[in-house]
């Protein structure tokens, strides 16, 4: 008889003394499995050091939807503040930090885009979505999520399934949804976003 890797790993673990089953593991009556702690160690360790700041518009807690970008060449690491649409670059050798890009005061912003729109919680807003870094090291593309079409298109590249295609039960199958891609309000059962009208964003750059 012939085991997959994955199959043999997973029998061992099983079968180790020193681990809880995993199958138990998913009844809830029972222990939650969990690896003892780690013991201290001088060989292995991460040390966290500050190094520099990136502004915000805010800093309240759930205010605020920022992330980092560090697939590009060089030195630079990009900060997006997603929510307000705005691009910071920080030089990791002289600790400088610049605005690159706010979409509030730019005229890099590409025509037709629409990026005025508010929905929901800051998790859910991306003004500036996504960087990378373009065909060399002095060009890099800015994805935007825009709430409508830019000039010469009237549809989306890149569609969403047809209308009805895929429906499903919702909060532990209280609530059924016809459509899953366009639910139109959203039900009250939900812990985000509930009573809401679901925005179309296109995704642009």
């Amino acid at each position: 008889m012939k085991f997959s890797l994955a199959a043999y790993s997973t029998l061992l673990l099983l079968s180790s003394p020193n681990s809880c089953n995993l199958a138990k593991a998913q009844d809830s009556t029972r222990p939650i499995c969990s690896p003892d702690p780690l013991e201290y160690s001088e060989a292995i360790s991460l040390k966290v050091e500050k190094v520099g700041s990136i502004p915000t518009r805010t800093t309240k807690a759930f205010d605020y939807n920022m992330q980092s970008m560090d697939n590009f060449d060089g030195d630079t690491i990009y900060f997006l503040d997603q929510k307000f649409g705005v691009i910071y670059s920080f030089d990791t050798s002289t600790s400088e930090t610049k605005t690159v890009l706010d979409k509030s005061s730019s005229d890099n912003i590409p025509e037709g885009l629409t990026l005025d729109w508010d929905y929901g919680s800051s998790g859910q807003t991306y003004k500036v979505k996504s960087m990378s870094q373009g065909t060399s090291s002095d060009e890099v593309i800015v994805v935007f999520t825009s709430s409508t079409l830019p000039p010469g298109w009237t549809e989306a590249d890149s569609k969403l399934p047809a209308p009805g295609a895929f429906g499903a039960y919702v909060c532990g199958g209280i609530a059924w949804i016809k459509d899953i891609y366009r639910p139109g309000v959203i039900p009250d059962c939900f812990n985000i976003g509930a009573g809401l009208t679901t925005l179309t964003g296109y995704d642009t750059f």
